[in-house]
């Protein structure tokens, strides 16, 4: 499972349809995927935190500088 941590105001978007749109996108590439819609980058790392305790292999962000910096900070402080 590929759990996508989505900050949709980054950069002033506000794209209500987005996450339906990734996660069709990942489905017609044959890929099970999972959007989180974030409420601000202060939840990523509590979101990462959640999505590897449901099983997910991989963790992506789509947003800002800042939500994909605290998804990597905590990925890398995750043991595998």
């Amino acid at each position: 499972m590929i759990a996508v941590l989505l900050n949709p105001t980054a950069g002033g978007s506000k794209t209500s349809d987005l996450p339906r749109k990734l996660e069709a996108s990942f489905a017609a590439a044959g890929a099970a995927a999972r959007v989180v819609v974030l409420d601000s980058p202060a939840s990523t790392a509590g979101a990462v935190r959640r999505a590897l305790d449901s099983g997910a292999t991989v963790v992506a962000a789509g947003g800002g500088d800042g939500t994909v910096s605290i998804r990597s900070r905590r990925a890398a402080c995750t043991p595998s």
